[in-house]
């Protein structure tokens, strides 16, 4: 027989291709992938351009809220230092563009309107009738309706030519007031906001060592408490210590528990409220709140046996139950101190700083404590 001829290659390989490899794939026409790329550039460009625009306004409505922050409170420092007739004349000249500019470059003004009222914690509240405490509501917008909304560029490719912005600010000024003080050197801090009959292990009570409470000056946290014309002297053993003057014994210095000499030692808090180390006979105070101070945990142990921290002008670090020096109320140099009410607090009590056995101390304290009206913003 003779041999079955070869297919030629050309039959076996009908694309043309060389044998081992694969016909070569269809080319698509360039003009879809231009049409693509296009299409592609203009939604990036468009994302692009819709961000510059954004980003714009979210400029705008930062430099708006800061400008009716400074606004308010501006306002509220003006009254309290002259008056409501002299804030509303001084007050425009807080959101001049000069002092507080938005949007500079412009050439546009923001909107800016102020309005007296009330403030009511308990709800976050401001009503628009002037009250206790006195408060001051300012909106500062950009909007279509006043002709200064912010332009858009790039908005206008999807018909939005213009944004309306808005902020609003409420500061709140807090209630002052001045009056005198009358501390007996029986007065027991860890006996506060403590009922009636309470007793402890040394042999006080509320009945012969209750701590002054400050009623007629208003606690807010916020504010600033302060005692000057401070006189008076204290005795924490009659017979075996001389007398003190508000500063205390600078020399002893001893933890709630402890005695004159340290021979009882019972360091610790009592009744919630945190132990604290200061000198003897040292006229301190004490923020609560409603609560009695037994129903809530205890805070940490406050060292002040450092002659630096009882010199500080502004103590803005106190906490709730826990005990602080006042002192004759001034630093070395004679800097009236400031006391920071701390959030939260309601109460304040001053007593005379004992280890131990307030019950058979002698003498008393006096002085003018003042709450210094304060300003912050609320909402």
């Amino acid at each position: 027989m003779r041999p079955r001829a070869k297919a030629p290659p050309t039959a076996r390989y009908p694309t043309g291709g060389a044998a081992g490899h694969r016909p070569a794939p269809r080319r698509r026409p360039r003009g879809v992938t231009l049409i693509y790329a296009t299409v592609i550039l203009l939604v990036l460009t468009g994302a692009c351009s819709l961000a510059v625009d954004l980003g714009r306004v979210q400029l705008v409505k930062t430099e708006l809220q800061r400008c009716a922050d400074a606004t308010a409170r501006g306002y509220l420092a003006y009254q309290l230092a002259s008056g409501t007739s002299y804030a509303n004349s001084m007050g425009p000249a807080l959101y001049a563009t000069a002092n507080n500019p938005v949007d500079g470059g412009s050439g546009v003004a923001p909107t800016v309107t102020v309005v007296w009222g009330t403030w009511t914690a308990a709800t976050k509240t401001f009503t628009p009738v002037v009250g206790t405490p006195l408060a001051v509501k300012v909106t500062a917008s950009r909007k279509a309706a006043d002709g200064n909304a912010v332009p858009l560029i790039w908005g206008r490719l999807i018909g939005r030519f213009a944004q309306d912005v808005t902020t609003s600010a409420v500061a709140v000024s807090t209630v002052g007031g001045t009056a005198n003080v009358n501390v007996d050197g029986t007065a027991n801090p860890y006996l506060a906001g403590m009922p009636s009959g309470t007793t402890n292990l040394a042999g006080d009570s509320t009945d012969n060592a209750a701590p002054y409470q400050v009623t007629s000056v208003p606690v807010v946290p916020g504010s600033y408490i302060s005692l000057t014309n401070v006189a008076g002297q204290t005795n924490v053993l009659p017979g075996y210590v001389p007398d003190s003057t508000a500063g205390g014994l600078q020399a002893y210095t001893v933890h709630h528990g402890q005695n004159y000499n340290k021979s009882i030692d019972l360091a610790g808090p009592e009744n919630g409220i945190a132990d604290a180390v200061m000198p003897e006979s040292t006229l301190m105070g004490l923020f609560l709140t409603d609560a009695r101070p037994d129903a809530s945990a205890t805070p940490a142990t406050v060292d002040w046996s450092a002659p630096s921290s009882r010199n500080q002008a502004v103590y803005s670090n106190l906490g709730l139950k826990q005990p602080f020096p006042i002192g004759d109320g001034a630093t070395s140099n004679g800097t009236v101190q400031k006391f920071l009410v701390p959030p939260g607090a309601t109460r304040l009590y001053i007593a005379i700083w004992d280890g131990i056995g307030y019950y058979n101390n002698t003498g008393a304290v006096t002085g003018t404590i003042t709450a210094t009206p304060t300003v912050k913003l609320v909402q």
